[in-house]
């Protein structure tokens, strides 16, 4: 049963105890009977709005239909038209028309190249109205038509006082006539960049802290607006009198079940892998799934779901300095009681055709398939390319170029938990081969030298990024090498 309105519900207890046993400052009757009235108020939570993929990529023309179906209740109301639930979405396109409808699956088009901001808000029947949900939906052709990437770059450790070069030199521009850049500050120390729309414009940080960027790119016309891409720089002083390095945030679930978390159950997220200076602050939030409430002390956060679902909390640490870090995310898939443990197993294939074929099942322990598994492939590298050939686990496309095409597959069981695999299709066409890299790591006394020069083929732009541990700053970057300076005790 759901909760469409606040409800109210009052009890009373009443006790008869022997009159010598209760003390003298408790009211009782000369009976022995003690009475107390109390309240509970339930509330009506808000839902939690599901727009299905957060990057979904059309054909000019072509009709999407904008599913809200997957959007959750946490008092279990009806979330659907018939029940009384509205569901407002609002499409905007790269020129600024704005699109509002009011269906739970409206279909949408367009003919306008670009990414569209696609916006939905859920009010289930009882008036509570979730956070808006947000996403991209591409709308790209081919050749000359087809939208171009923005890349960002690769997130990075630089000292204060020293000059920063943001680069998105790595975007796609199909036209290959030039792109149009876009650069804007997303959070962090207000940085004064050298230009918003050079390739690669620079800023001088003054204070330590972790400076976020965001990038969108259009054709040399200011048309066909890409989706943005975002870069982060964390900026230490370590070089002060009292040295000020950036902490890495680590999160991981800490569970005794052998079986994988399931509903109702104690759950605890500890970030104790967390490395930083003296005593590290942790703030906790959560980015996915159902609403929950969660407590939290010091690096363990602790919750009981009672929906099947995944759940996603991002982890980020303060150290005694004041300094940050990037932000860590874990997921965490619950299942309902009594169903079986299951596995995402994803693949990709390059056929004789010239498509590349991604696939997708989910699987009970013994291996065999979980029937009304829904999937969704949600792009997350590459350019922007259109899937065909849909069905349930399998999809296809086109690539127009060699390069590293990366999706995030989503395995949804008929219970609403939502498993999520990675698949990473390195595409290399004819006359276009894909580089292969490759890095070697040479130790030394103070410094740790990374060497990508026997990468092939010749020609190449090298570029290094650390992906763990206590960030660390490049002492000098080559074309080809990069070195890392330690601190030794």
């Amino acid at each position: 049963m759901g909760i469409s309105d606040e409800i109210e519900i009052q009890f009373r207890v009443t006790l008869t105890l022997d009159p010598a046993m209760i003390p003298r400052q408790i009211a009782a009757d000369s009976a022995g009977r003690i009475t107390r009235e109390f309240r509970i108020d339930i509330l009506n939570a808000a839902p939690f709005a599901d727009l299905g993929p957060s990057t979904r990529v059309a054909a000019p023309g072509a009709t999407v239909v904008l599913d809200g179906s997957d959007s959750r209740d946490p008092n279990g109301d009806d979330l659907t038209t018939a029940g009384g639930s509205i569901f407002e979405w609002s499409i905007v396109s790269p020129s600024g028309v704005r699109t509002d409808r009011r269906n739970s699956l409206p279909g949408f088009s367009s003919t306008e190249l670009g990414a569209h901001r696609v916006t939905l808000t859920v009010t289930d029947p009882g008036g509570a109205v979730s956070e808006p949900a947000e996403g991209f939906l591409i709308v790209t052709g081919t050749g000359t038509s087809q939208v171009p990437s923005a890349d960002a770059g690769v997130d990075r450790v630089r000292r204060v006082d020293t000059v920063v070069t943001l680069d998105g030199s790595a975007s796609y521009d199909p036209d290959v006539a030039g792109l149009t850049f876009r650069w804007t500050q997303v959070s962090g120390p207000t940085a004064v960049l050298s230009s918003g729309s050079a390739i690669k414009p620079t800023f001088t940080p003054g204070v330590p802290g972790t400076y976020v960027f965001e990038l969108t790119v259009s054709d040399s016309s200011d048309q066909k607006p890409s989706a943005p891409d975002r870069v982060s720089v964390i900026v230490i002083d370590d070089r002060a009198p009292t040295p000020r390095h950036a902490p890495a945030a680590r999160a991981r679930l800490d569970s005794s079940s052998t079986t994988g978390p399931r509903v109702l159950d104690r759950l605890v997220v500890k970030g104790d892998l967390s490395v930083g200076a003296g005593t590290l602050g942790y703030q906790w939030s959560q980015l996915g799934g159902v609403p929950v409430i969660f407590q939290t002390t010091g690096d363990e956060l602790e919750f009981r779901p009672v929906f099947p679902d995944t759940y996603v909390f991002e982890l980020t640490v303060t150290d005694n300095t004041g300094l940050s870090s990037l932000p860590a995310r874990i997921a965490v898939p619950v299942q309902a009681r009594g169903s079986e443990d299951r596995g995402n197993n994803v693949n990709w294939s390059f056929g004789s055709d010239g498509k590349v074929t991604l696939t997708g099942s989910l699987t009970g322990p013994g291996g065999t398939p979980v029937p009304g598994t829904r999937f969704r492939f949600v792009p997350r590298l590459g350019p922007p390319v259109v899937l065909t050939d849909e069905s349930p686990g399998r999809a296809s496309f086109v690539p127009p170029h060699s390069g590293v095409y990366e999706f995030e597959v989503h395995a949804i069981s008929p219970d609403g938990v939502t498993f999520s695999s990675e698949i990473e299709a390195p595409v290399s066409l004819p006359g276009n081969p894909l580089p292969t890299a490759v890095l070697e790591v040479t130790p030394g006394m103070t410094s740790i030298e990374l060497d990508g020069s026997a990468s092939t083929p010749a020609g190449l732009s090298h570029y290094f990024s650390q992906l763990d541990g206590v960030p660390v700053v490049h002492l000098h970057r080559l074309w080809q090498r990069a070195s890392h300076g330690i601190d030794l005790d």
